[in-house]
């Protein structure tokens, strides 16, 4: 079991993003609309999926759940991002802390599952991006706590490695860890990409908005242990705050 401090002296993470995909009875421009509409303050912006057309949107896995408007608020590190079939609200640097985070999202499942006909998720994700660099005490993805070997010698060149992990029926995790050479425009001074994706299998369907955020609790949870048993003991002493 992963040691999981409260909080740390150097927050490393770059963006958390919460994402349901979903179908709905309604037409796909008055789903947009209504999305869009209800947050009040933000700044709509076009986004260039938009521009494609909507017949082949629809027959491309890839296009699908693109997002088609981005709404931000200046004053409000939150960015949305609506499509016909998604939605995924994001959380930038200064990284608020899960005791707010968690009800800002509750309410936003509340919404969504509330405000449109026949709406039922077919995919929750919790993504979390971190951004390590010396600040954190970390040179490269190998002071992180593996240990990759070729032909029995440890492997200490640049790289970028993905696993998956799984907790229950209901949660999948992706862990994808990444030099700077892997990172494209990387941010200054990045030593290590750590990057934890947490999401429902293909099956996982739901009508019910309590089950979406219980769902939420117990991925932030899981995401929480992937990210912190990648580190040990004397970094967690050194890195904590007390």
């Amino acid at each position: 079991m992963a040691r999981i401090p409260v909080k740390l002296k150097k927050d490393p993470i770059a963006e958390a993003i919460f994402e349901i995909r979903f179908t709905s009875g309604g037409l796909p421009e008055v789903v947009v609309g209504t999305l869009a509409a209800h947050w009040e303050g933000f700044i709509p912006q076009r986004l260039a999926a938009a521009d494609i057309p909507a017949t082949i949107r629809t027959q491309d896995p890839n296009l699908q759940y693109q997002p088609l408007l981005e709404l931000r608020r200046s004053e409000c590190p939150r960015l949305i991002k609506i499509g016909e079939k998604m939605l995924s609200y994001h959380a930038l640097p200064p990284y608020p802390g899960w005791s707010i985070l968690e009800p800002e999202l509750n309410v936003t499942i509340d919404f969504l599952f509330s405000s449109l006909n026949q709406f039922e998720a077919t995919r929750l994700g919790l993504r979390y991006v971190n951004v390590l660099t010396d600040e954190h005490f970390i040179e490269n993805v190998n002071s992180l706590s593996l240990a990759i070997s070729v032909a029995d010698a440890p492997l200490g060149v640049p790289m970028n490695l993905n696993y998956l992990e799984t907790h229950g029926s209901d949660y999948l995790g992706l862990v994808r860890l990444a030099s700077k050479d892997f990172v494209g425009n990387p941010s200054p001074g990045l030593s290590a990409l750590v990057d934890v994706d947490v999401f429902t299998p293909p099956t996982f369907r739901s009508t019910d908005p309590v089950r979406a955020k219980a769902w939420l609790n117990e991925a932030h949870i899981f995401e929480k242990s992937q990210f912190f048993r990648l580190f040990s003991d004397d970094w967690l002493d050194k890195m904590e705050e007390k």
